[in-house]
């Protein structure tokens, strides 16, 4: 198939759907995507857990002798930044 009748057959598709229903439809989508923002952006904002050597101390700034976080595990899509 080409890229031309794919947009094709998503159009027929989409134009088959009543308008309440794409309207539903569009709200749910939103709503869960708010929802996986919120999510997201609670994850980026908390507290960063403690880094630790492989030796098992923990990794602290030599400036202030705080705690280093490690950030390793959160990564914020793009999408809700």
């Amino acid at each position: 198939m080409t890229e031309p009748r794919i947009s094709q057959i998503i159009k027929q598709t989409v134009a088959g759907i009543p308008e309440e229903d794409r309207t539903q439809v569009v709200k749910l989508r939103r709503s869960y995507l708010d929802q996986a923002k919120r999510i997201a952006m609670e994850m980026a904002q908390a507290p960063a857990k403690p880094s630790f050597a492989p030796n098992g101390k923990p990794h602290v700034d030599p400036e202030t002798g705080k705690p280093v976080g490690d950030n390793s595990e959160v990564s914020v899509p793009a999408a809700v930044r």
